[in-house]
């Protein structure tokens, strides 16, 4: 496929409609200096996307969503690249009571630029996670753990879990719990020491321009955490 084809692919309309109509719900509410960095990461990972995008396409390659995130989870790469899949699962419990939208343009566009127009607030006492975030997000961590190694052995099998993360993340806004909740800081803690036994670190420096793209994501969206951290100190 050539990449001028990918203008007359359904599901390239698709991807760029939602991202679209969720980014556009998250400027209306973001500040000018929000818009403003979110710009700029947006313009750094989606330069190195769309240049890896052009390559790809005129290597004749056929299945762009899948073998982006297989080349991010090459090893040693893929320590890197987890540690900003785990984020995200983390994310999704931090960001639950904010409007869907933010976690449709983290997904489809950059995460860092997504928190980065709309920093969710942090409560000052814990309050209860719904029972469906918690299954899903130890579910979502166990697809994390399987994906770098069907990233070289099983190549339909990842593109299923690969999916089924991505599904992962937004269920939880329209599962039932059945009533059921748990204490915000046990729920906080017990992802924190599963993320923890990955024993995850920076491996190497990125390689490729997909892994540039998620390493510059990754290192944001550790920047946009510790400034959520700061805000909700205060000044010291």
């Amino acid at each position: 496929m050539a990449v001028q084809d990918l203008l007359y692919d359904w599901q390239v309309w698709s991807y760029f409609a939602v991202l679209t109509w969720a980014l556009q719900k998250q400027l209306r509410r973001a500040s000018l200096s929000s818009i403003s960095v979110a710009a700029a990461l947006v313009a750094i990972t989606w330069t190195y996307i769309l240049r890896y995008t052009t390559a790809y396409k005129l290597a004749g390659g056929q299945n762009l969503f899948d073998d982006a995130y297989a080349d991010v989870l090459q090893a040693p790469h893929d320590r890197n690249s987890c540690q900003l899949l785990t984020w995200v699962v983390v994310a999704t419990v931090w960001c639950r009571h904010e409007p869907a939208e933010l976690l449709w343009t983290g997904m489809l566009g950059a995460m860092s630029a997504a928190f980065a127009l709309t920093p969710p607030a942090m409560p000052r006492r814990s309050t209860r996670v719904p029972l469906a975030y918690v299954v899903c997000s130890i579910l979502a961590l166990l697809a994390v753990q399987r994906l770098p190694d069907l990233a070289t052995t099983d190549a339909v099998a990842f593109g299923v879990v690969l999916k089924a993360l991505h599904l992962l993340l937004v269920a939880p806004r329209w599962l039932p719990s059945f009533g059921r909740s748990f204490d915000e800081a046990g729920v906080y803690a017990v992802l924190g020491v599963l993320i923890a036994c990955r024993r995850d670190r920076i491996a190497c420096w990125p390689a490729t321009d997909c892994q540039k793209s998620i390493f510059v994501d990754l290192v944001a969206c550790a920047v946009v955490s510790a400034d959520a951290v700061r805000r909700d100190r205060g000044p010291t």
